[in-house]
């Protein structure tokens, strides 16, 4: 519990202070809440309620005084909770986005997708509504305190009774509480198989209507749902059984005070005004208990919430970062020794056996302003060769070398500045054509963009729309071809300028006359060394060098015709295209 209090301080950022003033600003309602019965009981017991007009005039302002001062405090901390707990979850819910953006791929894979969407979006209202109530929490046991010990000290005649039904109230909500904290967790996890099936056949609704498999997918996901709703029923069926149970406690424990008191009013041994302020007194302490128990499980369910989201916040990356700058070295030069692979054992401690190994002593040396492909079949390690050059991943063992020295040195923002990547899949994101080139250069000017779209071979499309490059996208670019955004993808690499231009098979959805014309203009790169994933041999046969992977292994490694002699591999792609080609 203190490292929760201490988490929450740390996130509390600028809305410390918060913290630090609702204790007193607690108390203060606390004690005006208790003081207001007594005040009643006290204007009773003085028979104010007679003729005397001044008496009437004095005790009914000291009256709306204590009751204006408490809807005072009321009003401030319910805007203290309110911009407090808004505060932690805006605070929290920023540095998730920036540790997933921090952690390794191997670290985020480990979670998954949908799980940090989750953490994301419902786990942080579990946490925000938990916040909430947190002056709940505090005031309850508070407001109890406070309250027995003055009714123990003015009336200890009646003092089991309380202590009866503080102890009744105690039982039903432990017994609830642990009923419904045991769902809710289920239900967490129910969230999480739901929002992964979401998001598996939104990305992947061509492919689902494509093999007309909706009403499998649809049986799927009503499935899951219903295994949600049933946590959910559950978890919420046990929290609704809190309040009947409570009140019947709490009304019988009234009514026992009642019984108990009445001969004493009869014998004028107890005033009207003492009984007035006792049954006060005894639903004000029953009520805080019941509050108690129903606040309780909205709160732990936010601590789940809590631990779930700082399990990843305080997740140390598994991929150190070094200290050196890139960018003043001045040597890009590659070197790769018997680099080796293996996604088994990322996050693991367990070795790796040899069939789990994606890329295996691999070796290449790459001097700056090479031109090289990487050619293979589908599962060959092409990518997984281009994601430890990225440092996307770590090598498992082996070294690879920019001019000279360990990659692993470099710090990853220097050593991603002197990289150009365009991934497999085109990605662009909800803006202008010019703003999402930009994502390579921010302080692009107009005539570097065009220069780098028309070394994309994208310029002439993208005048040909109606607002050039001010034509807005849509998420992911959609309303473009493959090939559009493929060349889009390509300046936007372009534009950095980059020391290495990384492609992975990038060229794929263009037409041979502009994949052609693509491939001449990576050519002429000055001071670029290009990377060329493709599983097309007319993409990679212009290349210095190609680099045939297969399984994992270096296969091959010459110009187009010294691998049309040497490598079987190669050999046996040229012909199978060529022969399709015909």
């Amino acid at each position: 519990m203190s490292r929760m209090w201490r988490q929450l301080w740390h996130y509390s950022g600028r809305h410390r202070y918060i913290m630090l003033a609702l204790p007193a600003v607690l108390l203060l309602h606390v004690a005006l809440d208790v003081y207001i019965p007594y005040l009643i009981g006290d204007m009773m017991n003085s028979e104010v309620f007679t003729e005397d007009a001044a008496v009437i005039l004095s005790q009914g302002l000291r009256l709306a005084l204590v009751g204006a001062a408490m809807m005072l405090t009321g009003l401030t901390l319910s805007r203290l909770i309110a911009v407090w707990s808004g505060g932690v979850t805006e605070n929290l819910r920023n540095a998730l986005f920036a540790r997933v953006h921090q952690l390794a791929l191997a670290d985020t894979d480990a979670y998954g997708t949908a799980t940090i969407l989750t953490r994301l979006s419902t786990d942080m209202n579990y946490i925000r509504k938990g916040l909430g109530m947190c002056h709940s929490l505090l005031r309850s046991p508070l407001m109890v305190t406070i309250t027995v010990l003055v009714t123990v000290t003015v009336y200890p005649q009646v003092a089991w009774i309380f202590l009866l039904g503080a102890g009744g109230l105690a039982l039903v909500g432990t017994l609830v509480v642990r009923f419904t904290l045991r769902h809710y967790r289920r239900m967490f996890l129910c969230y999480d198989g739901l929002n992964e099936l979401l998001e598996e056949n939104i990305a992947g609704q061509k492919t689902v209507k494509a093999f007309a498999r909706e009403a499998e997918a649809e049986a799927q996901f009503r499935q899951r749902a219903a295994s949600l709703r049933r946590e959910t029923m559950l978890a919420q069926g046990g929290a609704m059984l809190n309040e009947p149970m409570l009140n019947t406690v709490m009304y019988a424990c009234i009514l026992l005070i009642v019984l108990v008191c009445a001969r004493s009013i009869v014998a004028e041994d107890m005033l009207e005004g003492d009984f007035f302020c006792l049954i006060v007194y005894a639903s004000q302490i029953l009520y805080q208990i019941a509050m108690l128990t129903l606040i309780m499980v909205p709160i732990l369910n936010a601590g789940v919430a809590m631990n779930l989201v700082l399990g990843i916040i305080n997740l140390a990356p598994s991929m150190a970062e070094g200290a050196e700058d890139s960018d003043v070295w001045g040597d890009y030069s590659l070197s790769l020794r018997e680099v080796s692979l293996s996604y088994h054992a990322a996050g693991s401690s367990t070795p790796p056996g040899e069939a789990s190994f994606a890329l295996q002593g691999i070796n290449l040396d790459i001097p700056p302003g090479e031109f090289v492909g990487i050619i293979g079949a589908s599962g060959a390690g092409k990518t997984s060769l281009v994601s430890l050059l990225l440092r996307l991943y770590d090598a498992t063992s082996g070294q690879i070398l920019l001019g000279g020295r360990e990659l692993r040195s470099f710090s990853l923002a220097s050593l991603r500045r002197l990289i150009g990547f365009v991934p497999q899949r085109s990605l662009l994101f909800t803006g202008t054509i010019a703003d999402n080139l930009r994502w390579g250069n921010e302080h692009a000017t107009a005539e570097e963009i065009v220069r780098a779209a028309a070394l994309a071979g994208a310029n002439d499309f993208i005048m040909q729309l109606p607002q050039g490059y001010e034509t807005q996208l849509s998420q992911g670019g959609l309303t473009l071809s493959g090939g559009q955004r493929q060349r889009l993808c390509i300046a936007r690499a372009l534009i950095k300028r980059p020391k290495l231009l990384i492609l992975d098979d990038s060229l794929s959805a263009l037409d041979n006359a502009t994949e052609a014309a693509v491939v001449q203009s990576l050519r002429e790169l000055e001071g670029t060394t290009v990377l060329l994933v493709s599983q097309r041999i007319s993409s990679v046969r212009q290349a210095d060098r190609i680099l045939v992977l297969d399984e994992g292994r270096a296969e091959g490694l010459g110009t187009h015709e010294e691998l049309l002699a040497s490598s079987r591999i190669y050999r046996e792609i040229y012909e199978t295209q060529r022969r399709t080609m015909a």
